[in-house]
């Protein structure tokens, strides 16, 4: 599996300029000089094939430069076309967009051909040119069932408070759905298949979306102290010897008898950072600390004892579930995953990581790019 992206949220402040303005960047391209060549392609692509339905292709061709050129704009990339491996992909782009009028097909095309720039890895750049090649093959219903997959397995949130965690993916899972029906038959799994983007075992068995996540999401479903115990007494005694802060240990929304890590898996404790209030000159400045490898030993042994993965009650999955359900669009996407999934054994290719992981960053730009 991918290594894992967190979710952040979108913000609301993102600027948008007109396709027509002129952007002058002092070190490259403007984007009269971009549009000029894309036209200038656009030509030899239309003289080339010869098409009798040319009038059909110039349309689809233009409506493809006029969703290329604002991202390129907004995302500071006209120099896009100063690398010649671009202007190459961007030749096969222009063959697929001939073939679809779905405006979809000409933001991902264009998102492929942003991404391609920001790559140096040979084996993902043959990915991107694939996935450029077989955009317009893709059903709707296959690419929406690609995406959510994806996002299950890739994405997991930021916060280790499981309220804020599933608000995220919440509203991650809403932007992906859009009021869409999710396909309900396996024409859209045969359509994957057919373009080789997955791989299927029918003898094997996914796991159940809360499975999985159960599983994943270690300090929402794993970790259960149990308030006024001994083993809380001798954390306490340990955080204030080693001067790590009480807030890293928050109550369980799951259950209000237990507390647990507001610290989501082990692996975000590389990156962890304490906030600190320090006085200087009579002025207090609140400075960031990182975590030390004493204090870090400290919290792992908290993801390490076994003592803390269960509550007694032998219901962690079942509470788990019923708190995932809360959420509307992880409600929804939870009882088609368990109908529509568990039953195959799927595995997604690169071609396939990278077409999944354009769509949704294309409908939210502010997600991490694809390790």
């Amino acid at each position: 599996m991918e290594k894992n992206k967190q979710v952040q949220e979108s913000g609301d402040n993102s600027q948008q300029f007109m396709a027509n303005t002129v952007i002058v960047n002092n070190n490259g391209l403007t984007e009269q000089q971009v549009r000029a060549i894309i036209n200038s392609e656009i030509t030899k692509t239309l003289e080339k094939n010869q098409l009798v339905a040319n009038d059909i292709a110039q349309k689809r061709l233009n409506d493809f430069e006029n969703v290329l050129i604002p991202k390129l704009v907004k995302t500071e990339m006209l120099d896009l076309f100063k690398e010649p491996a671009v202007q190459i992909l961007f030749k096969s782009a222009q063959k697929t967009a001939i073939c679809s009028e779905r405006k979809l097909d000409y933001e991902l095309l264009s998102e492929l051909l942003i991404h391609r720039t920001k790559e140096n890895n040979i084996n993902k750049n043959v990915a991107i040119s694939n996935a450029v090649e077989i955009i317009d093959k893709l059903t709707e219903d296959a690419l929406l069932g690609l995406t959510i997959y994806h996002a299950v397995v890739s994405f997991s949130p930021i916060s280790g408070n499981i309220n804020d965690g599933f608000k995220v993916l919440d509203n991650l899972f809403g932007k992906i759905l859009n009021n869409s029906c999710l396909p309900n038959d396996d024409e859209w799994i045969e359509n994957l298949e057919i373009n080789r983007i997955i791989s299927l075992n029918t003898l094997g068995s996914t796991k159940k979306m809360s499975d999985f996540w159960f599983e994943k999401f270690v300090s929402y479903s794993q970790i259960w102290i149990k308030k006024d115990s001994d083993e809380f007494k001798q954390i306490h005694k340990e955080f204030i010897e080693k001067d790590i802060p009480m807030d890293m240990i928050i109550d369980n929304p799951l259950d209000k008898n237990f507390k647990t890590l507001k610290i989501l898996e082990k692996g975000q404790l590389d990156n962890l950072v304490f906030t600190r209030t320090m006085n200087k000159l009579g002025k207090n400045t609140i400075i960031q600390v990182k975590i030390t490898d004493e204090q870090k030993k400290v919290i792992e042994s908290i993801f390490d004892n076994k003592n803390f993965k269960h509550n007694g009650n032998n219901n962690e999955k079942v509470l788990f579930e019923k708190k995932l359900n809360e959420f509307n669009n992880l409600r929804i996407i939870n009882e088609w995953w368990n109908k529509n999934i568990t039953k195959f054994s799927i595995r997604v290719n690169s071609v396939g990581r990278v077409i999944a992981h354009t769509n949704v960053k294309n409908i939210d730009p502010n997600l991490p790019d694809l390790d």
